[in-house]
């Protein structure tokens, strides 16, 4: 089962199958340059690397236990979760 919770700035998804919590922000960028707006193309062009890089730094880098008494908590008392990193 999965579980999903969404806001304005980030979502989360915890995937109980796989063990894994993705955490999902969602960026605005906001220039401030005389010169002309980004294209697609170009802002393509920071946002992969970007993405790539907070990922392979970030990724897998927290692991969860979880505690208490939810029945959520009793059935993952003792899973490990990966915590994972995405940007939007």
């Amino acid at each position: 089962m999965n579980t999903i919770k969404r806001t304005a700035r980030i979502d989360i998804f915890i995937e109980e199958d796989r063990n894994t919590i993705l955490i999902q922000e969602k960026w605005q960028y906001n220039w401030s340059t005389r010169a002309t707006p980004w294209t697609i193309r170009e802002t393509r062009k920071f946002h992969q690397p970007a993405d790539i890089l907070i990922s392979k730094i970030w990724g897998n880098y927290f692991k969860l236990k979880i505690k208490g008494l939810s029945s959520f908590a009793v059935k993952h008392k003792n899973s490990v979760f990966t915590v994972d990193f995405d940007i939007k």
